[in-house]
């Protein structure tokens, strides 16, 4: 088993809804239920440059040292028509020593909670979802903060998931509408939205160019080629509900196969959904046909990961990414309401990791090495526990002794 220890710790005084990393990783950008960005040096932050006060380490756990080195932050603003920015420009009185009064107009911006976020891989620019369906697109080096672009008439509600494969070009983005949109990052614009959800969008992630994986919280978990242009379902791969599963999931991944840009499986391709009912299931892509979603096809999974009862719904995971390209995911992160556990597929042995102390994982997140594994607190404005602090983990790159 790997050896993952927290090192630095990030309080925040909201819950943390998003998390999103940069190449490197260099930058981390964390969003939270207050509506405010928040910009961390990730390796100012791992080297120690904020060295955490007696007191700050007093509930933590030996191990973390660190606090986040924030670099700045900014609020994730709705953009407004002219005629709402005017009628929400308000006029302050106030009265002089002589007794005249004066009055100046000020703006109070609109703030949505960020329910998610984007990073640009070298950090350019960041995307961020908003409660009334759009998406805005924040410059990162040049004004920071600023909105340059915002993407509407997509979604009817708030965007709860983003990601992207080629991020140059396009990107895709989920939401409580059930809907899954694609735009084109050089137009602006909407190019293409998919069908086949029932519930609100609760995870998107690619697995290559060409094929990406959708979960709603209603526990449907889909796969789609966009080389299809079927957008009402027809030719995607669905996962089915076992018999006995409640509709749950919050939290699912892929592994990612980097190569050629084809929608082929391979050995390494596997689909990991959290559940309800304390379980992770295991899928291996290769065995999933188009009519899966018929309970009694036959479709089982590879293993199911049994958390203990009290552990509650599972609402993160993520899939450490193999040692090479063509070897297995060995290692998968689960989180639930109670702690953070690592699962060794190989030996099959579950560990805990120390840090988390409660409250709903809203996101593990890990860069494209798997050096550093980051945990966030927070329910994405769905029910459970919220809490208020993100963690950075250190994975050891080898295997520590049993």
């Amino acid at each position: 088993m790997k050896d993952i220890t927290p090192i630095v710790a990030i309080p925040h005084s909201p819950s943390v809804y998003s998390v999103a990393l940069t190449r490197g990783p260099q930058w981390m950008f964390t969003g939270g239920e207050d509506g405010m960005i928040r910009k961390y040096d990730f390796i100012a932050s791992v080297e120690g440059k904020s060295p955490l006060t007696l007191s700050q380490r007093h509930q933590l756990v030996d191990s973390v040292h660190y606090g986040g080195v924030i670099c700045s932050y900014w609020e994730n603003e709705v953009p407004q028509s002219k005629q709402a920015f005017l009628s929400s420009t308000k006029v302050k009185t106030t009265t002089t020593n002589t007794g005249t009064n004066t009055s100046s107009s000020y703006y109070e911006p609109h703030l949505s909670p960020v329910y998610s976020l984007y990073a640009q891989r070298e950090g350019h620019w960041l995307l961020s979802g908003l409660s009334n369906g759009s998406i805005a697109l924040h410059s990162v080096r040049s004004q920071e903060g600023s909105i340059q672009w915002v993407f509407q008439q997509g979604h009817t509600s708030t965007v709860s998931a983003l990601a992207s494969y080629n991020d140059n070009q396009s990107f895709l983005s989920g939401g409580w509408d059930r809907k899954i949109c694609e735009w084109d990052l050089n137009q602006g614009v909407l190019s293409r939205d998919y069908d086949g959800m029932s519930g609100q969008i609760s995870v998107l992630e690619y697995y290559t160019g060409q094929g990406f994986m959708s979960a709603s919280i209603d526990g449907r978990v889909c796969l789609y080629d966009i080389r299809s242009n079927a957008n009402n379902g027809n030719g995607i791969v669905q996962i089915p509900l076992l018999k006995g599963t409640p509709p749950w999931c919050m939290g699912a991944a892929v592994s990612h196969m980097d190569g050629p840009s084809d929608c082929n499986v391979s050995s390494n391709t596997i689909v990991c959904v959290g559940r309800r009912n304390s379980t992770v299931e295991i899928w291996d892509l290769r065995k999933l046909t188009n009519n899966c979603e018929d309970q009694q096809g036959g479709a089982t999974p590879l293993d199911i990961l049994k958390l203990p009862p009290a552990s509650g719904p599972v609402s993160s995971v993520s899939i450490f990414p193999p040692k090479d390209n063509g070897g297995n995911s060995q290692y998968i992160a689960v989180g639930s309401q109670d702690a953070v556990r690592v699962w060794d597929r190989n030996t099959g042995k579950c560990t805990i990791l120390p840090g988390h102390a409660g409250g709903v994982v809203s996101q593990l997140a890990h860069d494209e090495n798997g050096k550093f594994l980051v945990c966030a607190s927070g329910n994405r404005g769905w029910a459970g526990k919220a809490g208020e602090m993100a963690f950075i983990y250190e994975v050891d790159g080898g295997d520590a002794k049993s």
